[in-house]
């Protein structure tokens, strides 16, 4: 009979275990004596106490080993069987009212009813228009001749006759002008209208006259512009004593419109030139007319592209006040070209 020897520590296998007790193994251990096994579920296999070397058919009992891990979760079940339904729940709230649908086609027009009873006379019209006028009936005959009516009042003394006037006629005038009548209180007389229009016209054209160009030394500061001009001989009570400029020669103070337009080029671009009118009230200093300043924006650094600018004022003159324009370049000191100018001064005695 052979015994295997379970797995404990510092066990081992013995075979050819006699009857005597004696136990033969490899490893030339001997037990002398195999007392009281107790009988267990197996009968071919003992055990032996590594303390006490006591054999037995029970696994000796050992400490408790530690708690192996937990073994991976199992798979899921196969889903069970829908549940019966519920019971139908309360019913909802009753939703918002639709809108309202389009209206209807308009249905057939009913039968036309009888005719209603006869409505009482309504009140009396206003009275027409009055007819036209019958025909005018035969002038009656002639009645006598009445009184003779008595003598009207006497009137007063007519004006006394023109005096001293040598020509009342138009005949003696020249051009458009027109005589006129003038009377001093004590005598009238008769002077062409020529003579009541204060005009003076100068221009400046470089076709006829020299080219002229205006330096600008300090940027901003005005210079006269001195161009060789042309008196318009058409000018009335207005001379040119110098170039640019006119002068007022008549006695009685006027207020005139001064108009003065000047084209310029520059020879560099993106320049900003202003021009101003200037008067001298005969004292030989020329002051800046205010308002009257105007400005243009030279886009050309060609000095043969001129653009125009224009000055005008509303003034009074007197006798020998002088007007001339002047000019600068804000911009720079960039010399300006002068091409043409064309002032005129229109007066109205006061």
């Amino acid at each position: 009979m052979a015994y295997s020897f379970g797995k404990v520590p510092n066990d081992f296998s013995a075979t050819n275990i006699n009857t005597g007790g004696i136990v033969t193994t490899d490893l030339s251990t001997s037990i002398s004596s195999i007392t009281d096994l107790p009988v267990g579920i197996a009968s071919n296999v003992i055990y032996i106490n590594p303390l006490t070397g006591v054999l037995s058919r029970d696994v000796p009992g050992g400490p408790t080993g530690s708690t192996g891990a937990t073994g991976a979760t199992g798979a899921t079940g196969a889903t069970g069987a829908t549940g019966a339904t519920g019971a139908t729940g309360a019913t909802g709230a009753t939703g918002a009212t639709g809108a309202t649908g389009a209206t209807g086609a308009t249905g057939a027009t009913g039968a036309t009813g009888s005719t209603g009873a006869t409505g009482a006379t309504g009140a009396t019209g206003a009275t027409g228009a009055t007819g036209p006028t019958g025909v005018t009936g035969r002038t009656g005959a002639t009645g006598a001749t009445g009184a003779t009516g008595a003598t009207g009042y006497t009137g007063p003394p007519g004006a006394t006759s023109l005096t001293g006037l040598t020509d009342v006629s138009i005949s003696g005038a020249t051009g458009p002008y027109k005589d006129i009548l003038s009377y001093n209180g004590t005598l009238w007389t008769n002077t062409p209208f020529k003579n009541f229009v204060p005009y003076g016209e100068i221009y400046y054209d470089p076709a006829v006259n020299t080219g002229y160009s205006r330096t600008v030394a300090v940027a901003g500061t005005y210079y006269p512009v001195d161009v060789t001009s042309t008196l318009n001989t058409l000018s009335n009570l207005f001379t040119s004593p110098a170039g640019g400029v006119l002068q007022y020669t008549g006695t009685p103070t006027i207020n005139c419109k001064i108009t003065c337009t000047v084209s310029v080029a520059c020879g560099t671009n993106t320049q900003n030139i202003y021009t101003r009118l200037y008067k001298d009230p005969g004292t030989g200093t020329y002051s800046a007319i205010s308002g009257s300043q105007s400005r243009m924006a030279n886009r050309s650094a060609s000095a043969s592209i001129f653009s125009n600018c224009t000055s005008d004022a509303l003034i009074d003159m007197k006798t020998n006040d002088k007007i001339k324009l002047y000019i600068t370049n804000v911009s720079g000191t960039a010399t300006l070209v002068i091409g043409t100018l064309n002032m005129y001064i229109f007066g109205i005695p006061q």
